[in-house]
This record gives C-alpha cells, sequence and structure tokens, in this order.
C-alpha cells in the first residue's frame, strides 16, 4: 500500500503531538523549592570548591577545529576557590542555587530531591541565538557536596553549531571562616 506525502505528514504531524502531550508540565516553583529544602543543609564555616573540566566535545565541526579546541582546554587546571558560608547562607540551604537555576533566560525543566541527592534539568536561551540545556546529578550533606553537570550548547558562534561540556563541581568543609579584620578606628 502507498501512502501519499501528504498522508505522511499528516502521521508525522500527529505522532509529534501524542509525544509533545506525553511531556510532563515543568514543576512549579513552589514545588521545587519543597523539593530542595529537603535537601541537608549545609554547616556554616570554610568551604574550598573545586571546578574540574571532565570532557569537551565539538561533535559536528571539523577534525582541525575539535582538536584546536581540545588542545586549548586540555591544559586547563581545575579551578579552586575557597568561600565563607555564613549562619544566614547555610540556613538558606540550597535554595539559593536552586532559584538562580531558574532566572532569567533559564527554566528548570525538571528537579527533583531525595535524602541528599539530587537530579535537575535547565534549559537556557542566549545571545546570538545560542541554547543550553543542562543535566545535573548531585550529592549534599552538611560538609560536602559534589555535582556532575553535562551541558550541550547549540548556535551560530559554536563550531559545528553544537558542544558538549561536562564538569564536577565539588565543596567541602574545610574549617571555620576566618574572623573579619577590625576595621579601623577614628583617632
Amino acid at each position: 500500500m502507498r501512502v501519499r506525502r501528504s498522508h505522511r505528514l499528516i502521521v508525522w504531524a500527529a505522532c509529534a503531538t501524542a509525544l509533545a502531550a506525553c511531556t510532563p508540565d515543568p514543576p512549579g516553583e513552589d514545588q521545587i523549592l519543597a523539593s530542595a529544602a529537603s535537601l541537608p543543609a549545609p554547616q556554616p564555616g570554610l568551604y574550598r570548591s573545586t571546578t574540574r573540566l571532565t570532557d569537551y566535545d565539538l561533535p559536528q565541526a571539523s577534525p582541525q577545529e575539535a582538536a584546536a579546541m581540545r588542545a586549548r582546554l586540555g591544559g586547563v587546571a581545575p579551578s579552586v576557590a575557597e568561600h565563607c558560608l555564613t549562619a544566614a547562607d547555610a540556613e538558606e540551604g540550597w535554595l539559593a542555587l536552586v532559584r538562580g537555576l531558574n532566572e532569567g533566560s533559564c527554566q528548570i525543566e525538571q528537579f527533583s530531591a531525595d535524602g541528599g541527592e539530587m537530579a535537575a534539568t535547565v534549559a537556557c536561551s542566549g545571545p546570538g541565538d545560542t541554547t543550553s540545556r543542562m543535566a545535573m546529578t548531585g550529592t549534599a550533606s552538611a560538609a560536602a557536596s559534589r555535582m556532575d553537570l553535562h551541558i550541550v550548547q547549540h548556535g551560530p558562534a559554536i563550531p559545528g553549531g553544537e558542544q558538549t561540556i561536562a564538569m564536577t563541581v565539588t565543596n567541602e568543609r574545610i574549617g571555620e571562616c576566618a574572623a573579619p579584620a577590625p576595621s579601623p578606628g577614628v583617632n
């Protein structure tokens, strides 16, 4: 039996509509924040944050463009920074981070947290017709956290139009925050 081209288009459109209907709506902010609040609250103190690039690919770029970019990024050392988490910051827990995922041109499409584990999918649009989709999985405890991020970006400024980035961000409590320096007095 031969199917006309116009019938194939109608069948394709019907299938696409049915699949779209199966996609759940993004969770509401209240639902997301309630889920994030179930994560263990971090302790106040001094934390060391380490960001490591674990993978980078330009799957549609020319071999030369991909090799040049990998060579540039291959020497990137992990980024390490220390920051003080105040008692007020610790009390807010994970809520500030989660709110930040849903700001600007980004929208949380999926977020779940259970015990010390979390997972999220975030979609963003950027300048120059760039789009990004990030999948994040992580663990959290009172004194440490780890997030594994997998990001796929599309845009005309990217060689080949697509790049994938994977990174790991770890935070570890390493002690107490330094006492604030005394403010200079007026003589």
